[in-house]
């Protein structure tokens, strides 16, 4: 017979059994390791901010810490994330990068995908989007056409 203390009241349950609590130094590896992969300034350019803070934990509370640590690399296999779109603007920040659990996983996903590479080049006058969006094709089915 197995006995389930918090069955009948999962809202009565402690705090650290439904969330765990994310310590300090934790999210603090995980600044560090955005830091080394995109900061594009000095790493004293750039503030750990009660957002940021807060975005990173949630993270951890969803998935492991080598998880958000693909995540954080894997966003460099975007081309759009990484400026190649119609503005010419990176969007790599940590807040970004972190948004939710599918933008966590789609980047995490993309870093641990080693046919992730994609050998298309955009068409002339392709837009970036659609760019992308052929080579998740191309990733899908192996063919990446129209």
């Amino acid at each position: 017979m197995t006995f389930d203390l918090f069955a009948d009241h999962p809202l009565d349950a402690p705090s650290e059994l439904i969330s765990p609590r994310v310590s300090h130094d934790l999210v603090q590896v995980v600044w560090g390791y955005w830091l080394d992969h995109h900061a594009r300034l000095s790493r004293s350019s750039y503030a750990l901010t009660a957002k940021r803070r807060k975005k990173i934990r949630e993270a951890l509370k969803l998935f492991p810490l080598e998880t958000v640590k693909a995540a954080i690399r894997g966003v460099k296999h975007s081309d759009y994330h990484m400026g190649r779109n119609d503005r010419g603007r990176r969007y790599t920040n940590v807040e970004t990068i972190l948004r939710d659990a599918a933008t966590i996983e789609r980047h995490a996903e993309a870093e641990m995908d080693t046919s992730f590479d994609c050998p298309l080049e955009p068409y002339p006058g392709e837009s970036a989007q659609d760019y992308e969006t052929r080579k998740r094709a191309w990733r899908k089915d192996g063919t990446g056409q129209r």
